[in-house]
């Protein structure tokens, strides 16, 4: 991050149905899995950064 980035962040509160409870759970985990795949192709291709 350069010195001219400004990050913010939010925390707020949901109150979905059951359904959308489901389907957030449902994103969440698809996310994970997304997120671990990409950090084993980093690895098995050295493209971790220090």
């Amino acid at each position: 991050m350069n010195d001219t980035e400004l990050v913010k962040a939010a925390k707020i509160r949901l109150s979905p149905t059951e359904e959308q409870h489901q389907q957030l759970v449902e994103t969440m985990q698809a996310m994970k899995q997304a997120l671990n795949f990409a950090s084993k192709v980093d690895y098995e291709h050295n493209l971790l950064s220090s």
